[in-house]
């Protein structure tokens, strides 16, 4: 017997493919948010608060509204890039954030990812998780993380909301095996546990090939964006409501789009037989009721690309079955490859404003 109703808890609307006119620069902070109920074909009308906004007028990445995520590894496995506060990977310019990868052997010299060792507190002064700070050589036969070949940034704004409407106006990555992110996480030490009981809430995911597909033929490439709620008692008993949308005859790296997030109270959860109710002591929404920041980043490679997937003129050049360190010196070893496919900025994603409010 069910404990208790499911609830694919999709309390939030995602508008994809909203494009903006450079010129536009639009901010209607009279409007009021919108949230549709998952239940009701109803809109609820709420008043919002802005807490956070930067437009990057200022010509520099403010740290009393942002800070840098810095370790030797990505967030999931087989992502190809460590994170970097480096002003290559993160920058301001005319009124625009970059976020874009560089090569780890263009900053530490040729002979680095094979030989080298790398102390992220010792690089950039600071590391965020005290397990992710160190890296060695891919020839040395030493325990602990091997050293990423490409370097990239995430930033975390210093804001959190619960419940609210977030905003950002974004032009995402385009080239072979990038993927830009947008997305919202609870601070640690977390209420409910770890990952996935956290909560994670996926305002938009986008890959940056041109030309991927699934075997069936969808595309999977910069034309298709993704939208996500993880949570759940394990990593293995999950849940994950998906949404996704193509935008018709163009990608998403070839202008500026509006993508959203509007976050209410109402979802529902759902408990097989004889499962502990990890969110026992929190609200009935858990672990959506608690307070989540915005997250920037463009990660390369992970396992959102598919072993499955088709790409074109050639093929992935990793299997996400095989150990990571031999996944990274395959996506390394064909750069010939991918390298032509990461047209100077083009292969950055770029955002042009945040906004967060709250309800």
């Amino acid at each position: 017997m069910v404990k208790l109703a499911f609830v694919l808890c999709i309390a939030f609307s995602v508008a994809l493919g909203r494009s903006h006119k450079e010129d536009d620069t639009r901010d209607p902070e009279d409007r009021k948010a919108i949230a549709l109920t998952p239940n009701s074909p109803r809109f609820l009308h709420r008043r919002a608060t802005t807490v956070f906004y930067d437009d990057f007028s200022s010509g520099h990445i403010d740290p009393n509204k942002w800070h840098f995520d810095v370790g030797v590894v990505g967030t999931s496995p087989y992502h190809m890039e460590m994170w970097t506060p480096d002003p290559k990977n993160a920058y301001v310019k005319n009124g625009v954030l970059y976020m874009r990868p560089t090569y780890t052997e263009d900053y530490f010299g040729n002979n680095f990812l094979h030989n080298g060792h790398l102390d992220m507190k010792a690089t950039w002064g600071f590391c965020t998780y005290a397990q992710a700070c160190t890296a060695h050589g891919w020839n040395l036969h030493e325990q602990g993380h091997k050293i990423r070949p490409i370097m990239s940034s995430t930033l975390n704004t210093n804001t959190k909301i619960k419940y609210g409407k977030v905003e950002v106006v974004a032009q995402l990555a385009m080239g072979d095996w990038l993927q830009s992110a947008i997305w919202m996480m609870p601070s640690a030490p977390y209420v409910y546990g770890d990952w996935p009981r956290t909560g994670e809430i996926d305002i938009v995911e986008a890959m940056g090939n041109r030309h991927l597909t699934d075997r069936s033929g969808k595309s999977r490439s910069n034309d298709v964006a993704f939208s996500h709620l993880h949570y759940g008692y394990a990593p293995e008993h999950h849940i994950a409501p998906e949404g996704e949308y193509t935008l018709p005859h163009a990608m998403f790296g070839e202008g500026f789009h509006k993508w959203w997030v509007d976050w209410t109270e109402r979802h529902i959860i759902h408990f097989p037989d004889n499962v502990q109710n990890v969110w026992a002591n929190g609200g009935w929404n858990a672990p959506f009721d608690q307070p989540f920041f915005l997250m920037l980043d463009l990660a390369v490679g992970s396992t959102m690309f598919w072993d499955s997937f088709v790409n074109h003129p050639y093929p992935k050049p990793w299997s996400n079955q095989e150990p990571e360190e031999t996944a990274m010196q395959k996506f390394w070893a064909a750069r010939h490859l991918w390298q032509p496919t990461w047209n100077g900025e083009q292969a950055a994603m770029k955002i042009r404003s945040v906004k967060m409010q709250q309800y």
